[in-house]
């Protein structure tokens, strides 16, 4: 067997999708689909159409990039398997930043490790059980610059942004140019 190099297999999964991403699937979805469950919460019949999430993931990821968060960027996502978990994602990945789950049962000095590693500039918590536990280690995280909080009753410590503040102000700035999260997302490639 040939080992190939990471530009080769890069490639090589370039021709195998035939150059489709995340991005690309939720633009047709939303495209062909609009009125269609994307997404439904455990336990409720109430439900994201494509349409709608692709609004919602156009607004999340515009305030991700006014946070400053961009292609290649890291950030760390603890929370719980609710819609805003798949929603942040998206958004990241509509960036071409590098979104990573962090599980809730993981110590201190596990997240440390995870904070320190990934030099994540922005960390997504769903609330204050979250926050708590990466409270002590904070000043030990030189590259975060960010918490964004999904709880909004969680948003009292000082710094600290609300999801959906982050999703008004991202809202607002893509009724403002649709074009620009439009050309973010077609710049996302495979092989990111």
């Amino acid at each position: 067997m040939v080992e190939q190099t990471p530009t080769e297999l890069a490639d090589r999964y370039a021709k195998s999708t035939n150059g489709l991403t995340v991005p690309a699937l939720v633009h047709r979805n939303a495209t062909e689909f609009p009125a269609q469950p994307a997404l439904t919460a455990l336990g409720s019949d109430d439900h994201i159409t494509w349409g709608v999430l692709r609004d919602r993931v156009a607004a999340i990821s515009r305030g991700l990039a006014s946070l400053g968060l961009s292609a290649g960027g890291r950030m760390l996502i603890m929370m719980s398997g609710r819609p805003e978990h798949w929603l942040v994602d998206l958004a990241a990945a509509h960036l071409g930043a590098v979104p990573s789950t962090v599980y809730a049962t993981l110590s201190t000095d596990q997240l440390r490790y995870l904070g320190q590693h990934s030099a994540a500039r922005i960390v997504v918590l769903e609330g204050a059980a979250q926050f708590e536990k990466w409270q002590p280690i904070l000043d030990e995280l030189p590259e975060l610059e960010h918490i964004v909080l999904v709880d909004d009753a969680a948003v009292s410590f000082e710094g600290i942004v609300s999801l959906r503040d982050l999703e008004a102000v991202g809202s607002a700035a893509h009724e403002a140019d649709p074009s620009v999260f439009e050309r973010t997302w077609r710049a996302v490639t495979p092989d990111q």
